[in-house]
């Protein structure tokens, strides 16, 4: 009982300390960090969704476009497997 008491006590004083127009600051000063984050979170979102068309667009832009189209995997499994592991020494 004593413990929960002076812990309400302790909570009326913190609370009584706490100038209301600065508090009423401080919260539309939060509220508009929030709204910043959310906008930013929407773009990062519309980014991450488009990659899958711009990220070609942007390698072009970056190295210009390629001339050939050179493949990286064969059909073949112990191709692709030597490409990654290197050929076997027999």
């Amino acid at each position: 009982m004593t413990f929960s008491f002076k812990l309400n006590q302790k909570i009326i004083s913190l609370l009584q300390k706490i100038n209301l127009k600065n508090f009423d600051k401080c919260i539309v000063n939060f509220s508009k960090c929030v709204e910043s984050f959310d906008n930013s979170m929407d773009k990062f979102t519309k980014e991450i969704n488009d990659t899958k068309v711009s990220d070609k667009k942007n390698l072009d832009s970056i190295w210009g476009p390629s001339k050939k189209q050179t493949p990286i995997w064969s059909n073949n499994d112990l191709n692709n497997l030597d490409k990654i592991w290197g050929k076997k020494n027999d």
